[in-house]
């Protein structure tokens, strides 16, 4: 099995590159300064910023609601997996929004269907589901706030062909399904998607919506493999340095 390659603390040219061909996006964005940039990873996808300002920290998400980035480039090497994973280092100034906060998501332009990663408005808690032709095969989200105010927090979501499941802070924290007639689904039964976002999701003809805001995110990765726990654990222990 390919394991996941972590970073060194003081990396230095090449030597800062994810080689695990598994990971298809790796975003550094404390690191990542301009409009467009090359995720570090094997296959160097073409990431875009509007708004979404560099900062140190990371890319900031002010109060207007219109900052994301695109990641359409990442698309063609998820499109035929069953497994998965997703990860972000990410902080809110309000961990329980007034709106719904998508992190990371994939979408049909035209029709309802997606994959998202978000926090639910008003009560915090870590969700994530897929729409598939309109109908949603499976929702799961957390039974309490998965941030804090003002903190950086380690979120990610893992399908393993089986069933998703939602760390945070590396562990597996109580969670409940709101939908599971298939928990399998991801991107192979998602045809119809045709497009990426950080910060917010693009589908069913409403454009861009539910912006993450006031908040930063640091670090995002996509890989085609399910991780295993002490995998994002070992990564969180290769990482928390920086928060």
């Amino acid at each position: 099995m390919a394991q996941l390659v972590l970073p060194r603390q003081k990396l230095q040219s090449r030597d800062e590159f994810f080689l695990d061909p598994n990971l298809v996006l790796y975003l550094p964005l404390y690191k990542l300064d301009g409009a467009s940039f090359v995720s570090r990873d094997h296959y160097g996808h073409l990431a875009t910023a509007f708004g979404a300002v560099w900062t140190p920290q990371g890319r900031r998400w002010d109060a207007a609601g219109d900052d994301y980035i695109n990641t359409d480039s990442a698309l063609p090497s998820l499109v035929t997996t069953t497994k998965g994973t997703w990860m972000a280092w990410v902080k809110l100034d309000d961990a329980t929004p007034a709106t719904y906060h998508i992190a990371i998501s994939f979408g049909d332009t035209d029709a309802l269907e997606h994959i998202l990663l978000g926090i639910f408005q008003t009560t915090g808690l870590l969700y994530a589901q897929v729409y598939d032709a309109g109908v949603k095969p499976w929702g799961l989200q957390t039974d309490a706030a998965a941030l804090s105010d003002g903190n950086y927090a380690h979120i990610a979501l893992i399908q393993n062909g089986t069933a998703p499941i939602l760390l945070v802070n590396g562990v597996q924290v109580a969670q409940t399904f709101t939908a599971e007639t298939d928990k399998t689904a991801w991107f192979s039964v998602c045809t119809g998607l045709d497009n990426g976002r950080i910060g917010c999701i693009n589908n069913n003809s409403g454009g861009n919506t539910n912006y993450t805001r006031n908040g930063n995110v640091r670090e995002v990765i996509l890989s085609n493999r399910n991780y295993s726990i002490p995998e994002v654990q070992n990564y969180i222990q290769a990482t928390k340095w920086r928060y």
